[in-house]
């Protein structure tokens, strides 16, 4: 049996740690493209457009490969024209969502904190307000579970 020397064991390792914290690189949300693939369906004066991303459009949003994980983004835009608000938990997408935390740990690597720190950060700041006021405008993700083919929301 023949034994690695330490130095290039060494490196190996090494290589294998930096490997993991370079894998994190989303993109802008406007150059990913997906929005133009919504569809609308109106109710009074609420408008709501939802996307359901292909493992792609995840990958190049959220900047890791969530479809290995088994989840899938959706996209939901929320228009309120109305004089109250209301309030749309993600529960209403999937009965079974991952909150932005769940789907984020799901992306971490090993020994990358300041790297697990930053998706952490940016799927929160993706998520979807829960809470849309009168007037106002709200778009965001719910992780869902991944659906091969055609994408059926509650």
């Amino acid at each position: 049996m023949r034994i690695m020397p330490a130095g290039v064991l060494m490196m190996l390792v090494l290589w294998v740690l930096v490997g993991g914290c370079a894998s994190f690189t989303p993109r802008p949300l406007a150059e990913v493209g997906f929005e133009r693939r919504a569809q609308s369906q109106t109710d009074g004066g609420v408008q709501v457009s939802v996307v359901a991303l292909t493992a792609d459009e995840a990958r190049d949003a959220m900047g890791v490969n969530l479809a290995r994980q088994g989840i899938q983004p959706v996209w939901v835009k929320v228009q309120n024209r109305e004089s109250i608000g209301f309030v749309l938990p993600p529960m209403v997408i999937d009965h079974e969502y991952f909150s932005p935390l769940e789907a984020a740990w799901q992306a971490h690597g090993w020994l990358t904190g300041a790297t697990n720190t930053r998706i952490d950060e940016h799927f929160h700041t993706l998520r979807l307000p829960a809470r849309i006021g009168p007037g106002e405008t709200v778009s965001g993700f719910v992780f869902t579970n991944l659906d091969k083919g055609v994408k059926r929301l509650v």
